[in-house]
């Protein structure tokens, strides 16, 4: 390059793992309920009680499905725009 040249990355963070250390992540803080639904559907298949897991796995799926959308809304928010070519 001819110059020192600014730039600004956006990019995917892994998931970080609850630990003793470190209580939350992004995911708990925004979006609880997924992990509300996952523990519950462990614990009605820890009592055997299956009839409620179908009802309880289409919470889970429709919360991550949210989570997914939002996630692409913002990964598609980009700045960068698409001009028509100038004509002369």
């Amino acid at each position: 390059p001819d110059a020192a040249y600014g730039v600004q990355l956006t990019y995917m963070e892994k998931l970080a793992s609850l630990s003793e250390t470190n209580q939350t992540n992004w995911l708990l803080s925004e979006n609880a309920d997924a992990y509300v639904y996952a523990v519950a559907i462990q614990a009605e298949a820890f009592r055997k009680n299956d009839a409620r897991i179908p009802l309880l796995e289409a919470a889970l799926v429709n919360t991550m499905d949210e989570i997914n959308a939002q996630g692409n809304r913002y990964r598609l928010a980009s700045s960068f725009r698409l001009r028509s070519p100038v004509v002369v």
